[in-house]
Order: C-alpha cells, then structure tokens, then sequence
C-alpha cells in the first residue's frame, strides 16, 4: 500500500498541504521553478515536515498540483510505501560527453537484484538525456523500469537545478529506485 500528501507553496501564502502530515514518509518529490526553488525556507520546510525522508528536487517549467498548473511555485508529494525500499545517489557529470558513464556509475549505486524502477532527475540544460539512459541500460537491462525527466527553468533554457537532500546545484544528476 502507498499512502501520499501533497503540498503547494506560493509566495503570497507559503505552504499549503492537503493533509496533517504524513510522518512515515520515505520519499518526497519536489518540484517548483528555479527561483521559488531557492526561497529562504521553502526547501527547509519540507525537510523540516519529513524528517528522515529522501527529497528529491527538480527545477520544472510549470508546476501541475491537484488539477492546476502553476507558475512561480513549487509542488511536492510525499510517499509512504508498506513495502518497496527507497534509495537514492547522485553525481556531478564531469564534462560534456560522460551522460553515459555518469549513468553506469549510478546505476551501479542502485543495482540489487530485486530493482523494479529507477526514477532520473537530471540537468536539463547541459545533460544529454539519451546517453545517460544508455548507460543506465548497460548495466540494469531492459527489466527495470526507468522513468523520469530533465529539469526546466521555464522558457527561459538558461538554467536547471536538482537536488537530493538538501542541497541544490546546476548540473547534476539524481535518481533512485
């Protein structure tokens, strides 16, 4: 079973959420644009309301809650799962041409035999996402499930950011099953 929460921060109001809280939380995906992204507190604050959970967080073009998009504002979904284990690494590219390699080293990070699905947030900027996926297909095969996207920054095509845990850079690549 999966249990979820969700919760919406504008500037005018801060953040919203759709339930008291969901302290079993394991993962927690975030998404907003670049500079609601990097608000004092609004990252806090979801750390802050989930504790030990992995957050995962993905510069977008538009945000979509509930059925409503959004600009200038960021989403986020908490997840608690009865039974699927939760995992996440991240690497910084080391230059243009190395999707690939920087794909099989992380996936490496997160093989087990049991691995259903890989979620890849990535750079959408300077990232090619096709050579990334390949080098996650050398090393998982075609069983596991890889899903994701690269970051937005609007129309803007200037700058992306992701982050894992706290931290929140250009160029890099986070993912997990």
């Amino acid at each position: 079973m999966m249990k979820i929460e969700q919760g919406l921060w504008i500037a005018q109001r801060g953040w919203t959420w759709d339930q008291r809280g969901l302290p079993g939380a394991r993962l927690v995906l975030c998404f907003g644009a670049p500079m609601a992204l990097e608000q004092s507190g609004v990252r806090e604050a979801v750390v802050n309301r989930y504790g030990q959970a992995i957050l995962a967080v993905c510069s977008t073009g538009g945000e979509i809650h509930g059925a409503e998009v959004f600009d200038d504002s960021v989403t986020a979904i908490a997840f608690d799962f009865d039974h699927t284990e939760v995992e996440a690494v991240s690497a910084r590219v080391a230059g243009a041409g190395l999707e690939a390699e920087t794909g099989r080293f992380l996936a490496q990070g997160l093989f087990k035999s049991n691995l259903a699905a890989v979620l890849v947030l990535s750079d959408g900027t300077q990232v090619n996402g096709s050579e990334l996926i390949r080098g996650f297909r050398q090393v998982l095969g075609e069983r596991v499930v890889i899903t994701g996207g690269l970051a937005g920054d609007g129309p803007h095509f200037i700058r992306t950011l992701t982050g894992l845990n706290g931290t929140l850079e250009s160029v890099r690549m986070k993912c997990g099953p």
